[in-house]
């Protein structure tokens, strides 16, 4: 009786908390990762050809998995030396449940495997290394810098002239003396 009487007032309280205003709304249920969906299925690169994987993480009834942490790995070492992860190796689902990851070919041709792993959810992908017929874009030309002139070697210092003695000064010339009158006859 005590039970029920409990559960009553649960949800009693539960109606008064849905018709304030100012409650906060119930999170939305988690979708738990079920399946990995990978697009493209396989992928071919030639020699030295960048290439993009993009992952959906479902879960049940088709749910899309939001941030949730998807990891990717080469298997093995025949698979390390065909390709590079070159986005790094773990990222992020978005609000739509997409994650995606580039990978590049390096020289040896042949294929490799790659694995995806979202918490215990696993999915591999073949990536098929073939002959280089790639050719990566041309970067858009750049203005090239002007040659800088050679420098021109600097004459040597020429030797500075010693300075000239000063002159001593000369002696003043002493005034004339004014001539004396001569006696007038008289």
């Amino acid at each position: 009786m005590l039970l029920l009487a409990f559960v009553i007032a649960m949800g009693m309280a539960t109606k008064v908390m849905a018709d304030d205003p100012t409650a906060t709304p119930a999170p939305t249920p988690e979708c738990k990762p079920k399946k990995i969906k990978v697009d493209p299925k396989s992928l071919k690169l030639d020699q030295g050809e960048p290439g993009t994987i993009t992952v959906t993480v479902t879960g049940k009834k088709g749910c899309l998995s939001e941030t949730e942490e998807v990891s990717i790995k080469a298997i093995g070492k025949a698979s390390e030396k065909r390709i590079e992860i070159s986005t790094g190796t773990t990222t992020t689902t978005n609000g739509s449940g997409t994650a995606s990851f580039g990978i590049t070919a390096k020289e040896k041709k042949g294929v490799a495997k790659v694995r995806f792993k979202v918490r215990k959810v696993k999915k591999e992908v073949n990536v098929k290394v073939t002959k280089n017929t790639y050719i990566p874009p041309t970067p858009t030309p750049e203005a090239s810098p002007t040659p800088e002139a050679s420098p021109t070697p600097e004459a040597s210092p020429t030797p500075e002239a010693s300075p000239t003695p000063e002159a001593s000064p000369t002696p003043e010339a002493s005034p004339t003396p004014e001539p004396t009158p001569s006696p007038s006859p008289t």
